[in-house]
């Protein structure tokens, strides 16, 4: 099956360009009652409000996909009154619903990071049980309201992360090898830094092959390095 606006993908592949409101597909997790979710259809994007009383993590989780192995890619930005390091980015092979208190950061995942800086500003972590681990450390330039492409594949214990600043036209890529996570949700992230933000999501690509699929998912997955869309 396909998606072309009128009709939703189903089985391992979903995808969203946010011209309609899908929001049911989703589930947010986060401590703060305050943050909110929804759909701007003027803007064709998902909204995810904070209010920077404290720092405060959401979760956006995609539901009924699940996959080790996966293809994944959306855009983001975030409007705030602060230059304050907020950040974006997803979690993946996530349990789907451990989060660390207080902050609501996702434990039990893999965890991509981008936030305003230029320098160590993304990671490509590992949390188990409240702790984090650095697989790979990078930097790229980020300033609040930059246009961040996030795209990231994993295929067995290797992961390719490539964060595009489309705003500047750099990128940057992290990469690592880690296979002792096994969960199978997804979920993109954003955290406020202590200030309010709104952090905005669109255009997202998701294709993972299931716990038991026997022919891998690399022929599905576009060149990673050169411009997939």
């Amino acid at each position: 099956t396909y998606h072309d606006g009128t009709q939703e993908v189903v089985g391992t592949t979903f995808i969203d360009d946010c011209q309609w409101d899908r929001s049911a597909e989703y589930t947010k997790h986060s401590y703060s009652t305050t943050t909110t979710f929804v759909h701007d259809a003027v803007n064709g994007r998902y909204t995810m409000a904070m209010s920077g009383s404290t720092v405060t993590f959401g979760v956006v989780q995609v539901n009924g996909i699940d996959g080790e192995d996966f293809y994944a890619e959306y855009y983001t930005s975030v409007d705030s009154s602060s230059a304050t390091p907020y950040l974006n980015g997803l979690c993946y092979c996530w349990d789907g619903s451990s989060v660390i208190s207080p902050s609501g950061s996702p434990n039990n995942a893999y965890v991509v990071i981008a936030h305003v800086g230029s320098g160590g500003n993304i990671r490509l972590e590992k949390h188990v049980s409240g702790s984090s681990t650095n697989i790979s450390t990078g930097a790229l330039a980020i300033s609040k309201n930059d246009i961040i492409r996030i795209r990231v594949t994993k295929i067995g214990s290797t992961h390719t992360v490539v964060l595009d600043n489309i705003t500047t036209g750099i990128s940057a890529t992290l990469t690592g090898t880690d296979s002792s996570l096994t969960y199978t949700k997804f979920g993109m992230i954003c955290a406020d830094g202590g200030i309010a933000a709104t952090s905005k999501f669109w255009g997202l690509i998701l294709i993972a092959a299931s716990p038991d699929a026997t022919n891998g998912i690399a022929a599905c997955i576009p060149p990673i390095g050169g411009g997939a869309r």
